[in-house]
């Protein structure tokens, strides 16, 4: 299923209410868009939304931030593949000891580089296009992602 959303930044919230109506909720979502096109912002509301209280910034030189929740049942990885090159330094940095964590949810920005390693979760991929003063969302629900 695809969603195709046009909300400006004072709208955000009814966009993370469009997410957390993907049933089941999904293992992996995967963030889209130019730099500034707001893929830290929609993480951070995605995070509270989840029950995260603390602070939420992008992991550009860190790889992953873990986010326990408050109750500690469940962590939210935070990862940015921007800087990755290829599939193999993912690997090298021990992407998948996290990834098949039970009780996580990813949130990864920009994850072209590594979307094989993807494969058999449930993604919901989304694309944040900055329009003039909205941004344009498309979200696409893959139940079981596969190449």
């Amino acid at each position: 299923m695809t969603y195709n959303i046009t909300a400006n930044e004072s709208e955000i919230d009814r966009v993370v209410e469009i997410i957390f109506t993907v049933e089941p909720f999904p293992q992996v979502l995967c963030f889209r868009g130019d730099l500034g096109a707001g893929k830290t912002t929609l993480i951070k509301k995605i995070c509270a939304k989840l029950g995260y209280s603390g602070d939420v910034s992008s992991p550009t030189y860190g790889l992953v931030n873990p986010y326990p929740i408050d109750n500690h049942e469940h962590t939210l990885y935070h990862s940015d593949w921007y800087r990755i090159k290829n599939l193999d330094e993912l690997y090298d940095a021990g992407i998948e000891d996290n990834l098949y964590a039970p009780n996580s949810t990813w949130l990864i920005e920009w994850p072209q580089v590594g979307m094989e390693i993807l494969m058999g979760f449930h993604v919901l991929d989304i694309e944040i296009v900055h329009l003039d003063n909205n941004r344009q969302y498309i979200m696409t629900d893959y139940p079981l992602y596969t190449m």
